[in-house]
């Protein structure tokens, strides 16, 4: 039988994700084209250029937990190299997560953490667990938004969600597990850093939130607790979707379409066309940035075992 790692890297899945993410990102353009003309945009920029910054500095500040989160799990998965040295592989092979599949920023980390002395096991292990913690701060999340119903008010859609993103979390935790158990010795000793990496990416996934709500805010929506609670839950969501997509490359047009669907009727559609625009321009220009700032770091001498 094969397993869920091998599903993922099959060509076949792959590529139609790949698709998938292309039709989506066409008709999220179609939607872009018909909701806001060029002068829209280029008052966005002129009028809210403060809010477009303000999501890059918060998806900026949001490499910080991410890298964190990575240091102590390679770490824990027996990871030798320096934390520079750490921290420049997370931030050189994450602009890898732009290519057709949505693994190379894995395949690219796994091969410049080699570089430094990283066995290729401590890494693997080390990204199984990040990738199980970031699913888990997603359950987590979901549940809280349904709770607070800010994620639509129908009962099917919120089984449906709890459903989708608790048995992502489970497989990707029992997943990890399995990947992981050779390596580290006890489920005790992974324990602590697991949940340590959990809460890092809730900071994470709270931080965008931030970001999409001052976006929508800036841009039209009326501010409120509520508004904030039902931006942050379709942006859970919307991550949720594009991070788990098989061949997505960095779940280009599946995020945003999800977003859309989510808020619709809510907030007009310009506002949430151009604010999903906005943020998507803010995370590719914040990934660029911090892909240049990982090449301005020493590599350093690699730990030889």
């Amino acid at each position: 039988m094969r397993s869920l790692s091998d599903w993922s890297r099959s060509p076949a899945i792959r590529i139609a994700g790949s698709l998938l993410s292309l039709l989506a990102l066409a008709a999220f353009v179609w939607i872009l084209i018909d909701a806001a003309s060029a002068a829209d945009i280029r008052s966005v920029i002129e009028r809210h250029g403060w809010a477009v910054a303000a999501a890059l500095l918060l998806y900026g500040l949001a490499y910080v937990p991410m890298v964190q989160a990575w240091l102590l799990l390679a770490r824990t998965c027996g990871a030798e190299a320096s934390g520079m040295q750490l921290t420049r592989v997370f931030l050189v092979a994450q602009i890898g997560k732009y290519l057709p599949g949505n693994v190379a920023q894995f395949l690219g980390r796994a091969f410049l953490a080699s570089s430094h002395g990283v066995p290729v096991k401590a890494s693997a292990s080390a990204m199984a667990l990040e990738v199980a913690g970031v699913m888990s701060a997603c359950a987590i999340l979901s549940l809280v938004a349904v709770g607070m119903g800010s994620v639509g008010s129908s009962e099917i859609a919120h089984r449906v969600l709890l459903g989708a993103t608790t048995a992502g979390a489970v497989i990707a935790a029992v997943a990890a597990v399995l990947v992981v158990r050779s390596s580290v010795g006890t489920l005790k000793r992974l324990s602590g850093p697991f949940a340590a990496a959990v809460l890092l990416h809730l900071l994470v996934l709270a931080l965008l939130a931030g970001a999409n709500v001052i976006l929508i805010g800036a841009l039209g929506g009326a501010w409120s607790w509520g508004m904030a609670g039902a931006v942050s839950g379709a942006l859970v969501v919307s991550w949720f979707v594009g991070f788990v997509t098989p061949g997505s490359p960095a779940g280009l047009g599946l995020r945003e379409l999800t977003f859309l669907g989510l808020l619709a009727g809510s907030y007009a559609n310009e506002t949430l066309v151009l604010a999903a625009a906005a943020f998507r321009l803010a995370t590719v220009l914040g990934d660029v940035l911090a892909w240049g700032a990982g090449m301005l770091l020493k590599k350093g001498k690699p730990i030889t075992p």
